[in-house]
């Protein structure tokens, strides 16, 4: 089930309430398909202010306390209507067929991976190091995303073959170009997967560049379609 964005609408409300409100919407349309966030397997996150993330990570991930889902969390300039934080997600009905990739972070607000039914969905891998260090050059740092995207896949047993969608933020559009290089790199030509490029104005962590991978487990399923 593929759920729309869903704003919170309350002007005066603190960002943790605002968030509840937010997931509450969330939680009204998957309890109309027989659901609930316990069915999340990965969400959008976006906010207006990047000083929303800390107030917005506690109210978030008191309503995963078990196996959070993956996720991805950007600052955007704007969010439409009244509201200043949006959720969109994707769930899926058959908790049998769902289990993580990887431990959850820390702060309890996303695991690495959760592989559902057929399919993987991947957290936004950003552009640190395992010692939590950055490259210099945007060009290092859309490599060091990617390869942090790369051992996602390695721990579900899947390879950048199995990638059907693909996200790229980044935090200057001027970066476009030295992007689109070093992502080419990681894909045979002619069997890329869909891709969208945004730009953003922050991502968590200090850093410039974030990958969201959505890939299919079973490579005969995957078709590429040219126009």
């Amino acid at each position: 089930v593929y759920i729309a964005g869903k704003g919170d609408y309350k002007p005066q409300e603190e960002i943790q309430g605002k968030v509840r409100n937010c997931l509450n919407e969330v939680r009204k349309s998957l309890q109309a398909a027989g659901m609930d966030l316990a069915n999340v397997v990965h969400s959008f996150c976006y906010i207006e202010d990047r000083t929303y993330a800390p107030e917005f990570d506690k109210a978030y991930a008191e309503l995963f306390p078990k196996n959070p889902p993956a996720r991805t969390l950007v600052c955007v300039p704007n969010v439409p209507g009244d509201s200043r934080i949006e959720i969109t997600c994707i769930a899926y009905a058959d908790p049998s067929e769902v289990r993580p990739i990887g431990k959850p972070s820390p702060d309890g607000t996303s695991t690495p991976g959760i592989i559902a039914g057929d399919m993987a969905y991947f957290s936004g891998m950003d552009d640190r190091r395992k010692d939590g260090s950055h490259p210099e050059s945007f060009r290092d740092r859309m490599k060091q995303a990617m390869k942090n995207t790369e051992s996602a896949l390695k721990d579900a047993g899947l390879g950048f073959g199995h990638a059907v969608m693909m996200h790229v933020f980044i935090d200057d559009p001027k970066n476009y170009g030295a992007a689109m290089k070093v992502y080419g790199t990681f894909f045979k030509k002619g069997s890329e997967p869909a891709l969208a490029v945004v730009p953003v104005d922050w991502i968590p962590g200090d850093s410039r560049v974030l990958v969201t991978c959505w890939a299919v487990r079973d490579l005969t399923a995957r078709k590429v379609v040219r126009t």
